[in-house]
């Protein structure tokens, strides 16, 4: 009779304990693919000086949590998980394991990340003079694709909806110095404003139709005070707008940065060096029934080796603009180059992110599309890339012994793609590339030879 009671007793505070999770809402939502990649010739070299070709399987697990505690009051977090290549046992025990693993921050040419990896946590709540969004979150999804990136940083959002207006304001602390013990002792004064923040203030109208929004923002990075007595005060001014006018969708969005890029300490003799930077992107997209036609236009601007004193371009990864927008299979391409890094060519690895980033470019794209029946979704696409401005071998000014690279041209892109929805929710791609090699990839030397790559490529894509 005890154990009955004993048994009853456990049942009864089982339930009692069990009561208030059972009230709280929890939503989950992600994705899961899995990706085969065959790639002829990543080096861009010649047969003879080449690599040779890579084949493989991708995969990632990405989950949303939202657990609503209360009416307008919510717990979000997102992790990755087993985002890695299919059969890879070179992670496992790798004793630079801390420094080659991926992380949020997608480091290029990085080691995947091999196991469950939360990236973003952070409480949203709605109160009488706005909603607020605080912990590790996106910050930087705002009016077209283009400038955008997909890296998580910690800090405060807040949202003022007015109508059809919202009022935007956000601050992120993307580098924390003062309370870091690698701070060299001895430059503990200047760590004490040390840190690495960005402020955003935004405004976005919508209409009918579409919407226009104006985003300015404020860059203050002093996180390499202590070891380079230098920091960086730049401002951004991004006005952007989307429009549907029948069946022609027009999106258009337009950056520029200035102020100081490199503001050097007092009693330093290094010059300072300003900013003044442009970035615009224009798409339009045409529907007529079961077929589609679009172009789009991009340039961001390159730096001038020969300016002194001013910082014109190659700003991308710096000011992390520029990853999300991914408008070709391998040129540009965001997964192509997490899963294989940069185009090579004779490039330096000064000049790493010229061929990774979207940036220092002029790019010019043509596409059609055809969908026979409502599921499966056919394209076509020409893409043709070349630089603002011929790079130096170590980015600095030009001269006998540091040459500029001997071409601006990228190279032409055609890729052709299938989507076939097996469910709603369940897509499988096929998609093909092939890539015409501009000299740009030559680097210094025009006796280097550059050869043309193609990509064979199929995804499974599960949204829920």
């Amino acid at each position: 009779m005890r154990k009955f009671w004993l048994v009853l007793l456990t049942m009864g505070l089982i339930m009692a304990f069990a009561m208030p999770a059972v009230a709280l809402d929890v939503k989950f939502s992600g994705s899961y693919y899995v990706q085969g990649i065959y790639d002829n010739n990543r080096s861009l070299k010649d047969n003879a000086a080449g690599d040779g070709s890579t084949a493989f399987i991708a995969q990632r697990l990405r989950v949303k949590t939202e657990f609503k505690v209360a009416e307008g009051l919510s717990l979000v977090t997102r992790f990755d998980a087993l985002e890695k290549k299919w059969g890879d046992n070179t992670w496992g025990g790798h004793p630079n394991y801390d420094s080659v693993n991926r992380t949020s921050l997608g480091a290029s040419g990085s080691r995947e990340q091999e196991n469950i990896e939360f990236e973003q946590v952070y409480v949203d709540f709605n109160t009488a003079i706005g909603r607020f969004l605080v912990g590790y979150q996106d910050f930087d999804a705002f009016g077209t694709s283009f400038g955008d990136s997909n890296w998580t940083r910690p800090g405060i959002k807040y949202m003022l909806p007015i109508g059809n207006t919202t009022i935007i304001a956000a601050m992120e602390q993307t580098r924390e110095n003062t309370s870091t013990p690698t701070v060299s002792p001895t430059n503990q004064g200047l760590a004490t404003d040390g840190d690495k923040n960005t402020y955003d203030l935004a405004v976005i109208q919508k209409f009918q139709g579409g919407d226009a929004g104006l985003l300015i923002q404020y860059f203050n990075d002093s996180s390499r005070r202590d070891a380079s007595n230098v920091s960086t005060k730049a401002y951004f001014v991004n006005p952007y707008v989307k429009a549907t006018f029948g069946p022609i969708y027009v999106e258009a969005e337009v950056l520029y940065g200035g102020g100081s890029y490199a503001d050097y300490e007092s009693g330093v003799t290094t010059p300072d060096v300003d900013l003044k930077t442009w970035a615009t992107y224009v798409g339009v997209k045409g529907t007529f029934g079961p077929a589609y036609v679009g172009a789009m236009f991009a340039w961001i601007q390159g730096d001038d080796p020969k300016s002194e004193g001013e910082k014109e371009g190659n700003v991308s990864s710096y000011f992390t603009h520029h990853k999300v927008f991914s408008p070709c299979l391998i040129l540009f391409g965001d997964e192509y180059y997490t899963w294989m890094g940069g185009l090579r060519g004779y490039g330096t690895s000064t000049n790493t992110d010229l061929q990774n980033y979207m940036d220092n470019v002029w790019f010019y794209g043509l596409y059609a599309g055809y969908k026979p029946i409502p599921k499966l979704d056919i394209r076509a696409g020409v893409y043709y890339a070349y630089a603002d401005e011929e790079p130096t071998s170590d980015g600095l000014r030009p001269s006998p012994t540091n040459p500029r690279f001997v071409d601006r041209v990228y190279g032409t892109e055609f890729d052709l793609t299938a989507k076939y929805k097996i469910y709603d929710n369940l897509e499988y791609m096929v998609g093909f590339a092939y890539l015409w090699t501009g000299d740009y990839f030559k680097g210094t030397s025009k006796a280097n030879k550059v050869d043309n790559d193609y990509m064979v490529t199929h995804k499974l894509t599960l949204n829920f």
